[in-house]
């Protein structure tokens, strides 16, 4: 297996000191725990929680519609990405994944020398996952599906007709899939099932990092038919044995307070969204499909300006941050994440627009 570099993640780590202006992040910017009211009192250091928090599975799994059983605790959801690939991947399989596609996702799975193919997810179409192209690509050779809901980059969501879609596809050809889920709580209303309560066959993954802004903390988890979990669970024992504990413990109080991050979110989400179409509407080098829900819009440049240059002009010039399509398979696009203060976000517009208009 060869290592190689995670370019989008080498990146973010070289450059995230020279942020004054923060649109790189893809979630709700970070909650402390004075701001939730979260204290950690008297904590045993050499407890091993080998199963994972008993609360902390309980919440998710009353959270997701899931059995107990079939959760594992991981650190975070790359790790239970990465898990799902070694359980079920192997060199010269064929995988078919979305495009565009968040590339350390991509690069999880040819980590594993698999064979790739993208079924395309089109402005032109708002970034809906087109079933029938999906269905005519899947075949006996097809071993996994990789998706993601809320789509990353774009934020368009699969409605529960679509997953059901998916899983008969993959059920018919005895295809195994990928759900990375990280952010699927931001779908407040009515929100499709988790991936893997449809299909024995498919695994889904969540994390702390987006809807909860708690990404420090390293806790995500994978969720699966109970068989599935028990290998996922043997595999871990090789890497990591178990979460961090201390983490763990953080999470289930997290959990506990999500009526306030549904709060938190929708409040954001009103704030932002209206600034985010006011300052659109006054550009004529952009165009974007505006998300139903989420904090992240992806949008694509009518001008020739290339979108990683404009990222490295807004790092060194104006100490503002955003993610350059290089990193989705999209030269002429780049994500934005709305998730912070209006402040910050006014300011990081400005010097966008400013940045646009110097390459334009």
């Amino acid at each position: 297996m060869d290592f190689g570099t995670v370019q989008y993640i080498d990146w973010f780590r070289e450059n995230w000191r020279k942020i004054a202006y923060d649109m790189g992040t893809s979630g709700v910017h970070g909650v402390t725990n004075k701001q939730l009211g979260i204290e950690m009192g008297e904590l045993n250091l050499g407890k091993t929680l080998f199963f994972g928090h008993d609360e902390l599975i309980e919440l998710i799994s009353e959270i997701y519609g899931v059995e107990k059983n079939g959760i594992l605790i991981t650190s975070g959801s790359t790790y239970a990405n990465y898990l799902i690939c070694a359980l079920h991947l192997s060199p010269g399989d064929e995988v078919i994944v979305e495009h565009p596609v968040y590339t350390p996702l991509l690069d999880v799975v040819k980590l594993f020398g698999t064979k790739v193919r993208f079924i395309e997810r089109r402005f032109e179409n708002d970034y809906r996952l087109d079933i029938d192209e999906l269905s005519s690509m899947t075949t006996k050779d097809t071993r996994m599906i990789v998706i993601t809901n809320l789509h990353n980059p774009s934020g368009a969501f699969m409605d529960a007709g679509t997953l059901k879609a998916v899983a008969d596809i993959a059920e018919d050809s005895h295809t195994h899939v990928l759900s990375d889920e990280v952010y699927r709580d931001f779908i407040l209303d009515d929100a499709p099932p988790v991936m893997s309560s449809i299909s024995p066959l498919a695994l889904s993954t969540c994390s702390l990092s987006k809807f909860y802004g708690s990404g420090a903390l390293r806790i995500g988890w994978l969720m699966g038919d109970s068989k599935l979990i028990k290998r996922a669970r043997r595999m871990n024992d090789y890497l990591a044995v178990t979460a961090s504990c201390a983490g763990e413990t953080y999470a289930a109080q997290i959990l506990a307070k999500r009526d306030w991050f549904v709060d938190r979110v929708r409040e954001i989400s009103a704030r932002n969204y209206p600034l985010v179409k006011q300052w659109l509407d006054k550009r004529g080098d952009l165009e974007a499909v505006m998300p139903r829900y989420g904090l992240i819009v992806y949008l694509r440049i009518i001008k020739n300006i290339d979108s990683m240059k404009l990222a490295e002009t807004l790092l060194t010039k104006y100490h503002t941050i955003l993610s350059p399509g290089r990193f989705f398979g999209e030269e002429d696009h780049f994500r934005i994440g709305i998730g912070g203060e209006k402040d910050n976000l006014m300011g990081a517009f400005e010097n966008l627009g400013t940045a646009l208009d110097e390459l334009g």
